[in-house]
Order: structure tokens, then C-alpha cells, then sequence
């Protein structure tokens, strides 16, 4: 998990950092971090969670909300989006 987290600080530094306030604590759902650390399995690794991070509806958005992540099928092609988006809501 602590790689995965590394990781994806990484991704969101290089492809949002709009996402980051003042301290560089990065502004994102609970549910979201969650999923996102937890998930069993990424079908394709890294390549993964960065597409998952790139479908995501990001641009004009000051938070990483429930709302700005894909569908469930096109979640389908990275992880059991059925499962992520359960993840998504535990929290």
C-alpha cells in the first residue's frame, strides 16, 4: 500500500497538481484515496491507476470528488469496478 500511495502522489504531482492546496496536502475524497489504495488488483499495474487518473474527470475542479471518476465500465478495464466503486462508498 505504501507504494501504491507513493505512486500515486507521483501521478497526481505530474498530471493535477491544481489538486494541491497551499501545504501540498492533496484534496481528495476519502472514499476516492481509499478505493484507489485498497483496490486488490490493477489489471495492467501502474498503467492502470494512471488511465483510471486520466478518464477521471478532473480540469475545473478544485477537490477529487466521487463524481469525477469514470463509469463503472470503463473502470472495468483497469480494476472490478463494480468492487472500486463499493470501495468508493465506504467511506
Amino acid at each position: 500500500m505504501l507504494r501504491r500511495a507513493i505512486l500515486l502522489r507521483s501521478m497526481f504531482e505530474r498530471k493535477t497538481p491544481h489538486l494541491f492546496d497551499g501545504d501540498g496536502r492533496l484534496r481528495i475524497d476519502d472514499g476516492v484515496l481509499n478505493a484507489f489504495l485498497r483496490i486488490p488488483e490493477y489489471r495492467h499495474g501502474v498503467r492502470s491507476m494512471e488511465a483510471i487518473l486520466e478518464m477521471s474527470m478532473l480540469q475545473d475542479v478544485k477537490k477529487f470528488e466521487k463524481a469525477s471518476l469514470p463509469s463503472a465500465g470503463q473502470l472495468d478495464l483497469h480494476v472490478d469496478g463494480e468492487l472500486f466503486q463499493r470501495m468508493v462508498m465506504k467511506n
